[in-house]
């Protein structure tokens, strides 16, 4: 800690002036998810029935809202100062750990920080630091399971362990996509890795295992699923197949009544999810209001808690199965499209009030899409739309497959660094970079295939998650290709002396 002492407070130090700087553009924390998000409770309900709405919360992890609603009915007056402080503590947080984790693992101090300076200071990083929603604390979470991962390799310290599992657990209560199964699997890849404490580790993990599986149980009771997105999985699979339809073949299946016309008419909009269907339905009221209500109160945003959204949703999940079925390259055009999105610059699938402040800002820094950008209209949020034909050009088209060739060059040399390190793991700190490194690509190959596997248009939104990670491998690339290059300028100028000798 004191040897790097400078350089934590050079961190520091750039990422306060960095927030004053935007702060001065006008850029300012964004509350408006409250009211206009999908993902959050309706505020009302929040601020008056908050732990009945999170006990019925079954459409998505309960973490997030809970998070809320306790800030909203501690500082009732005072919550958007109180939401910007936390959100900056995790951003120096963030920081810090990026930079820890890349010095961990080998990467050079000065290149370590100047990394970490890079990242604070993406668009994308200022935008989810100012809104009030979930991407930014669920990647400073999947930052500390690395963190903690690498620390209890090191010390086998029985507190570095449960935090570590801590970490595991709050990431399955605030993202759906880390779910039961992800949380079992890493702890028995932990067991592997370390046999001779693998009682210890699963006495550890039986806490937070009960306190997960137990909403699962929570959710099963209420919806009749056992999952923490019980809404979300239709939707998401027939955003996957519906939307990449052409016109012919939707006339066909719904000439075959494989689909229905509802599906397709409400998935135009996310806030039309039960609109049509509620003709046909009979939901009864429960007296809950989650669970009752079908909109956000004073907002047209749809409630996707409510009994008629799930009870849509199973439809939904039908006609995309059916889609499936008849038309299986349909889903290989929306992958195409996800994968696409997924190397964009992010985000795009929202317009972000700040944006605006920092949009020249946002174009000078992500430069390789300049081009596109322009090409497209200079509407960063086309990026999103199915419906809108993408413009290329040679110059373009090149920038992109290098931005898209980087992020499988990161991943390959990773899985490469990490046989690499395997070979001579004999050595305690070779096997914990080995460990924690596999760790890290193995978070960035699982968050990648499953998002991409079931959303098309909001991808780089979920990549965000896993961009810290990315940037430190990318940070050990850098040095490993370094330390190449001056040991071969090393080995020639020897062979030069010797020849002169």
């Amino acid at each position: 800690m004191k040897k790097y002492f400078f350089l934590y407070i050079f961190i520091l130090v750039c990422f306060f002036i960095s927030r004053v700087i935007f702060f001065q553009l006008g850029v300012h924390f964004d509350t408006s998810p409250l009211t206009v998000y999908l993902q959050t409770i309706d505020l009302f309900l929040l601020k008056n029935k908050l732990f009945e709405s999170i006990f019925f919360l079954h459409c998505q992890p309960p973490l997030f809202n809970l998070f809320v609603g306790i800030i909203l009915k501690a500082f009732p007056h005072s919550y958007p100062v109180i939401f910007h402080a936390v959100y900056l503590s995790m951003g120096a947080t963030l920081m810090v750990s990026i930079f820890i984790l890349m010095k961990k693992l080998g990467v050079h101090q000065y290149l370590s920080a100047f990394l970490a300076f890079l990242f604070m200071i993406k668009p994308s990083v200022i935008i989810y630091e100012n809104l009030l929603f979930y991407p930014y604390p669920s990647a400073l979470l999947l930052s500390a399971t690395a963190f903690y991962f690498h620390r209890y390799l090191t010390s086998d310290r029985l507190g570095d362990l449960i935090r570590w599992m801590v970490c595991l657990m709050l990431l399955v209560l605030l993202v759906g996509t880390f779910h039961f199964f992800w949380f079992m699997g890493w702890i028995a890849i932990l067991m592997i890795i370390r046999k001779a404490q693998w009682r210890m580790i699963l006495k550890v993990s039986l806490v937070p295992l009960i306190i997960i599986l137990s909403i699962y149980l929570k959710n099963y009771l209420i919806s009749g699923q056992g999952t923490l997105n019980s809404t979300w999985l239709g939707v998401q699979m027939a955003r996957m197949t519906f939307l990449y339809l052409t016109e012919k073949e939707y006339k066909a299946l719904k000439e075959e009544r494989k689909i229905d016309e509802y599906t397709f008419k409400e998935l135009n909009d996310p806030n039309d999810i039960g609109v049509l269907y509620q003709r046909r339905l009979t939901v009864l009221k429960t007296g809950i209001g989650v669970l009752d209500q079908k909109r956000k109160r004073g907002a047209a945003v749809t409630n996707y808690n409510s009994l008629l959204s799930l009870k849509s949703s199973s439809f939904y999940r039908k006609d995309a199965l059916n889609i499936l079925k008849e038309y299986p390259h349909v889903y290989i055009r929306a992958l195409r499209r996800a994968y696409f999105t997924y190397c964009l610059p992010g985000p795009t699938d929202y317009h972000f009030s700040n944006r605006e402040y920092i949009r020249p800002y946002e174009r000078v820094f992500n430069f390789m899409f300049y081009q596109m950008n322009h090409l497209n209209g200079n509407d960063i949020s086309w990026y999103s739309e199915r419906a809108h034909k993408i413009k290329w050009d040679f110059f373009s088209r090149v920038c992109f497959n290098i931005v898209a060739g980087l992020y499988v060059a990161i991943v390959l040399f990773g899985f490469f660094k990490v046989i690499k390190l395997f070979h001579v793991r004999k050595d305690k700190d070779s096997a914990v970079k080995c460990y924690t490194l596999l760790f890290i690509l193995g978070n960035i190959v699982y968050v990648t295939i499953v998002y991409n596997a079931l959303e098309s248009l909001a991808n780089n939104r979920y990549r965000f998650i896993i961009d810290p990670f990315y940037v430190i491998v990318l940070g050990m690339a850098i040095t490993s290709l370094s330390q190449r290059l001056f040991k071969r300028k090393g080995a020639a100028s020897n062979d030069v002396m010797c020849a002169r000798r």
